[in-house]
């Protein structure tokens, strides 16, 4: 944009391509938000599953590493 609008004055025809930057920004940050809720959330459930069924045995959850992946082990 630097290229295209010198002195932060850009043509009048450049104005649909800004307009269109400034929407997909904007959604963007709400994926973001909305994704940092959601995984807060879920980690918060499941971290306080355990005390909601006490008697019940507990969720467990794990990292695997191999040479050339990693993976997820649980159980639930």
């Amino acid at each position: 944009m630097d290229a295209a609008c010198p002195n932060r004055q850009c043509q009048p025809e450049m104005q649909e391509k800004i307009d269109s930057g400034r929407s997909q920004e904007t959604a963007a940050r709400v994926a973001f938000a909305l994704g940092g809720a959601g995984l807060g959330a879920g980690a918060g459930l499941f971290l306080l599953g355990s005390f909601w069924r006490p008697g019940e045995q507990a969720e467990e959850a794990g990292l695997v590493l191999g040479p050339s992946w990693a993976g997820l082990r649980g159980r639930f």
